[in-house]
């Protein structure tokens, strides 16, 4: 054999091969983040989305009334809607009469998967009702 026409060792190729490895087992773990990262948020905006539909809804679809209560489970999503009286602060003692407000309260609960820790959102929004 000539010298120029040696070729690698196996030692060269073990080194090698193991530095590919070791890139792809970099680069896969950085998208594997990446893809996660990218659930969660799509679970976040179902999440919101569905506040955001059930607080639109309550006093159209479902009445307004002080103690009343929402729940549901929307795509692995658990809901409850609260309506609660709204009192305004200060002094009430004036002639004006006030329209009745309610507080609506949104609580979600969620898990990204097995092993992830539950996810929660809580809104809380002002509607006004019907007649004093």
């Amino acid at each position: 054999m000539r010298r120029g026409e040696a070729g690698f060792t196996l030692f060269e190729t073990i080194v090698a091969l193991t530095v590919f490895v070791g890139m792809i087992a970099m680069l896969y773990e950085a998208m594997g983040g990446n893809w996660r990262g990218l659930r969660r948020v799509q679970r976040d905006v179902v999440a919101l989305s569905l506040a955001k539909s059930t607080i639109a809804a309550a006093g159209v679809n479902l009445p307004l009334a002080a103690g009343q209560q929402y729940s549901g489970n929307d795509d692995g999503i658990g809901w409850e809607l609260r309506v609660e009286a709204y009192q305004p602060p200060g002094d009430q003692t004036s002639g004006s009469v006030a329209p009745k407000a309610y507080w609506l309260v949104f609580h979600a609960g969620w898990t990204d998967g097995p092993g992830h820790r539950r996810r929660t959102l809580e809104l809380r929004s002002l509607k006004f009702g019907d007649g004093p």
